[in-house]
Formats: C-alpha cells, structure tokens, sequence
C-alpha cells in the first residue's frame, strides 16, 4: 500500500487496487504504468498526470497479465538464465583449459631444464646437433646464439622433451586428470590437440 502511495494513489485506491488485482497484479500494472511514462516520454502523447494514470489502469485492469503471459514470461526467464549458466559455465571450462595447458608447458619446461643441467657435455652436444639436424629453420639462428631467442627456445624444449620426458610425462591428459579436471575440460584439451 504504501508503495502504491509513493505513486500517488490515495490509500483508498491502493487497498481496492490490491483487494482486485493481489499484489503479483497490482505490482505488475504499476510496473506497465511506469513503463507507458517512461516511453511516453517527450512525446505528444505523454503521460503528464502518473497517478491519475495509474488509478485508471487499476480501475480498468490494463497492464495485468493473464496467466498464460505469466508463464511465458517465467519460462522466458528461466531459458535466459539456463543459457547464461551454460555460457558461464562454457567459458569457465575453457579457461580452465587455457590454464592447465599453461601449467603443463610450464611443469615440462621445469622437467626438461633439470634433465638437460643432467646431461653430461657430450651428451648435450649431441643432442644440441640432433636438434639442428631435424629442425632446420632453427639451425643457423641455434648454432650461432642457441637458444636465446624466444621462439628458438620454444622450438628446442619441445624438442628436448620428445627426446628426454617419458611419454607420460609428455601427456596432457594425465597431467589434467592429476590436477582433477572434470571430463568437460579433459575433452577440451583433446580437441585442442
């Protein structure tokens, strides 16, 4: 009643307003009003007196919604958030995907550092001229300056890992099911493979 009153109803209008419409009608024939003002707005047929308007559309029930629009609205209203779940939850799974595949180049790259610091120097020499050998656009930038360049060093842990990680320790799955990825991001990263 006494947001009713806020908008200008007597309170003698309010109670009949509730008493003929419940509060789901009353609220939803204000709500119509104030969207009529708002869109009226600034045009020749603007609403100039809300609470006369008001009380007329309470009296002749516009705005009140019949209950197949009711329902229409709340399955409108449950489909939008179902789909707004969905996307978040999309969304959600694929930067946990982003992120997994981050940890595990990162967690390679550790594993490979420790096994070439491992590597005895002939061992490493030979492995520095495999590299060379199976990847020549790398060759004459990785003979000269070896692997200070980003992308030569990119090329050449990935390639030190094939030759010295075992094949689960170059497997992403695993890593993501070691860390407790669901299915979902687990089914991502083998698309994305």
């Amino acid at each position: 009643i006494r947001l009713l009153q806020q908008d200008g109803l007597t309170e003698a209008d309010a109670v009949r307003a509730l008493e003929t419409h419940g509060l789901e009608g009353a609220g939803e024939i204000r709500d119509y009003v104030r969207a009529e003002v708002d869109r009226r707005r600034g045009q020749p047929e603007e609403i100039r007196n809300t609470s006369a308007y008001l009380a007329r559309c309470f009296r002749e029930g516009y705005g009140k919604k019949t209950a197949e629009e009711r329902t229409a609205e709340r399955r409108q209203r449950n489909a939008i958030a179902i789909a707004q779940a969905q996307q978040d939850a999309r969304e959600r799974r694929h930067a946990q995907a982003a992120d997994l595949v981050q940890a595990f180049r990162q967690h390679q790259a550790v594993q490979v550092e420790e096994r070439l610091a491992a590597l005895s120097a002939p061992e490493r020499q030979d492995l520095d001229r495999a590299f060379i050998r199976s990847q020549p656009i790398w060759a004459k930038g990785f003979r000269e300056g070896g692997s200070a360049s980003p992308l030569a060093r990119a090329a050449f842990q990935q390639f030190a890992a094939e030759r010295l990680l075992a094949a689960e320790e170059r497997d992403l799955e695993a890593f993501a099911r070691a860390r407790g990825a669901s299915i979902e991001v687990i089914n991502l990263l083998r698309m994305a493979a």
